[in-house]
């Protein structure tokens, strides 16, 4: 008898497919029809504890659900569950494998695969991830399970989901690390250069069935003869040893630029092997080795679902309609505000409708039956239940002043535009709260406070912002546009010039110096958070979401973790009291960054990174970068001290530091 793992509202999971450290995944069924089959990751309830990895969870989710096209795997739905925390459901329609699986085939009951059926199944994924590209969706993390091949041969990419979350938060693939590049072991940013070498890898790993060597390793000169060994044609060796070269190299710069010239170098080699083999070819090749779809059922034991609220996915609605708890069984049909008691029906137009029953704390001696379509419009009579319908930010500003010309950035408090005020005919960025944390107080008290702390700040190197407003449940202010780049984008194309990096940390030490003498506390000082002028390269402190002010010395929510963990001082990731040393030990991480291009203290997830910083370990800054002066590495050294009496007293200290050099 099947039993529910999870609670995912209108599914019934059949099976467990895997449990790694930070998702779940299922295999589930449709409530109302057991033929048509879904796979489900969920956000590990840990995870899910702290807002902002859940919420870049739902962004990566929602940015993905918008691209349509071949080789991805449409996202149908994203939900948010009290027992399983936050989840995404794709559609799973048909039996597959994974390249690594094909690569652990080969050769098994004389089912020899062929270097030209890896290539050709490679070069269709980098297709996938080229298309994919040039519609903003972008990867960066290849791993063997994210490469798939259907029983009709047509090739998918998945994980794109996953790759966003690792790139942001550093988590690690729990495979053995010969999967990560060299730039993610080294704990550098990732680019398209990154898929180039990923694919190499796999190429490699398939042909040979050994991992690939590094360029520094002996093994990297033997490469002809563990190809020569692999059923590789003699003429073709120098081929594959230029793509390996091409591919494999230590340095990004070194290896194929972009998806275009892989997949040229890729149908190169293909030649060289033998001839591309299409979908239809490896089908053939494959029959028999993929299981049974759908899989076939004996029993079911579907529970009733009691603590499940969804979400929207894309431009999907919700439709809330309250029923006495008396009539829980009954079916309802939600038409509007007016219609509470009829039936619930498939919407007309095709429309797929999910349904699902909670019980509302807003409301005693109810329950509210919450129903999902497809649709650009919603209507909710349950106010409790307001805050669980998405509002979209677009909408509403489109009926404001303001018109929205880009979307610059998103991060785990709120969204920021480019827009225009059409009355004062003046570019400006404006900030706009989450929608599902306008409810939380703590929240919207965090957002007001932003506002306020940066406006009464008036510093020439802090970002000004001006007027917040409510419009329709948004909450929203505005800033001073500025045309250019944050500090981690410049220091992710290029490292800096010493003396431009000396002026520029300066200009920052100032901004802090001043908000620290007004007594606020950044508490995120980070590269993302200090914007750059693209012509006069005139830095900005801003995004003072979590500062403390000596009228409210803690701004955290309970039970949140708030904060980046790479740049937050010990103390801080404690949860202890803090002092200004909180922001002398950020900004020493950010100096460190600038001088090295490296992070002082490095982890897979906040518990490694705190570790880390607690043994006080780093790579001085002059073995990394000997033109550093022995006086500046010393100063940034002593800010990131793990004991803030050991820091220099002051963001003054450190600026008087500073300043003798520059």
């Amino acid at each position: 008898m099947f039993q529910r793992v999870g609670q995912f509202p209108g599914y019934v999971v059949r099976e467990t497919l895997d449990s790694p450290r930070y998702y779940e995944y299922y295999l589930a069924t449709a409530e109302e029809d057991s033929s048509r089959w879904y796979n489900i990751i969920a956000l590990s309830k840990e995870l899910c504890g702290t807002a902002e990895l859940r919420l870049c969870f739902q962004d990566a989710c929602r940015r993905y659900s918008h691209i349509q096209m071949p080789g991805l795997i449409p996202l149908c739905e994203l939900g948010l569950s009290r027992s399983q925390g936050a989840y995404a459901v794709y559609p799973y329609e048909w039996a597959h494998l994974s390249i690594g699986e094909m690569s652990q085939l080969a050769g098994k009951g004389g089912n020899t695969l062929s270097p030209a059926f890896f290539a050709s199944v490679l070069r269709d994924a980098v297709n996938v991830l080229d298309e994919a590209y040039q519609r903003q969706l972008t990867h960066f993390s290849l791993i063997p399970p994210y490469i798939l091949m259907s029983q009709t041969g047509e090739v998918y990419v998945k994980g794109f989901v996953e790759a966003e979350m690792r790139r942001r938060f550093r988590f690690d693939s729990e495979m053995n690390e010969k999967f990560d590049t060299p730039e993610w072991r080294r704990h550098e940013a990732v680019s398209v250069e990154s898929d180039v070498y990923s694919v190499g890898a796999l190429l490699y790993q398939c042909i040979t069935s050994e991992f690939q060597p590094d360029e520094w390793e002996p093994r990297w000169m033997g490469m002809m003869d563990v190809l020569n060994r692999s059923n590789i044609p003699g003429e073709s060796l120098k081929i594959a040893i230029e793509f390996f070269h091409h591919t494999l190299a230590e340095r990004p710069q070194q290896r194929f630029g972009s998806y275009r010239q892989l997949a040229q170098a890729l149908e190169e080699i293909i030649l060289a092997f033998g001839t591309y083999q299409p979908p239809e070819v490896r089908m053939d090749i494959m029959r028999g080795h993929f299981d049974d779809f759908p899989p076939v059922l004996t029993t079911e034991s579907v529970e009733f679902r009691s603590d499940v609220i969804n979400l929207i996915t894309g431009d999907e609605a919700c439709i809330s309609v309250e029923v006495p708890s008396s009539d829980r069984n009954r079916s309802l049909h939600a038409r509007g505000p007016e219609s509470s008691e009829t039936p619930v029906e498939r919407s007309s137009g095709g429309d797929i409708v999910f349904e699902d029953t909670l019980t509302s704390p807003a409301i005693e001696g109810f329950e509210t039956r919450v129903v999902h379509r497809s649709s650009n419009s919603f209507w909710t009579i349950n106010s409790g239940l307001r805050t669980a319908v998405t509002i979209s930010p677009a909408e509403v500003l489109a009926r404001s002043r303001y018109q929205i010309l880009d979307e610059l950035g998103s991060g785990g408090t709120g969204t920021v535009y480019k827009v225009l005020d059409t009355i004062l005919t003046e570019i400006l960025a404006l900030k706009v709260l989450r929608p599902e944390l306008v409810s939380d107080a703590a929240w919207l008290q965090r957002f007001k406070r932003e506002l306020k702390i940066t406006r009464d700040l008036e510093h020439a190197y802090i970002l000004p912002a001006y007027h917040l407003e409510q419009l329709e449940g948004l909450y929203f202010f505005t800033m001073r546009y500025i045309n250019g780049k944050n500090l981690s984008q410049h220091l992710k194309e290029s490292p800096l010039p010493l003396m431009m990096s000396l002026r520029l940390l300066i200009q920052v030490a100032e901004a802090l110096v001043a908000a620290h003498d007004r007594g606020v506390i950044h508490r995120d000082l980070k590269p993302a958070n200090i914007m750059i002028e693209a012509d006069s390269f005139h830095p900005y402190l801003m995004d003072f979401g979590i500062a403390s002010t000596m009228d409210m010395p803690c701004a955290n929510i309970p039970g949140q973790g708030i904060g980046t963990p790479f740049y937050m001082a010990p103390e801080q990731s404690r949860g202890e009291p803090i002092t200004v040393q909180a922001d002398v030990f950020s900004f020493g991480v950010v100096c460190y960054e600038c001088f090295t291009q490296r992070l002082p203290y490095n982890g897979s997830n906040a518990v490694a990174i705190y570790t880390a910083q607690m043994s006080g370990i780093f790579e001085p800054i002059r073995q990394i970068n000997p033109m550093v002066p022995v006086s500046i590495a010393q100063l940034v050294e002593s800010c990131l001290s793990p004991n803030p009496y050991d820091r220099p007293a002051s963001m003054r200290v450190v600026l008087d530091g500073l300043g003798r050099m520059g």
